[in-house]
């Protein structure tokens, strides 16, 4: 997908999803630009060597 050692950030739907429902309930946040936090970056190497770790 890229560069194994660049950090990128994993966001996952259902997370994003919640929140969009939550924003979606706020009138102030119609027209805003907002970030949704998620976890930190990890490079893609970081990310499967915690995946191969959980399948152990």
């Amino acid at each position: 997908m890229g560069s194994h050692d660049l950090p990128h950030s994993f966001t996952y739907k259902s997370d994003f999803g919640e929140a969009l429902v939550i924003l979606g309930e706020y009138e102030e946040a119609l027209g805003q630009a907002l970030h949704v936090s998620n976890r930190p970056a990890l490079t893609e190497r970081e990310l499967l060597t915690c995946l191969s770790k959980k399948l152990d």
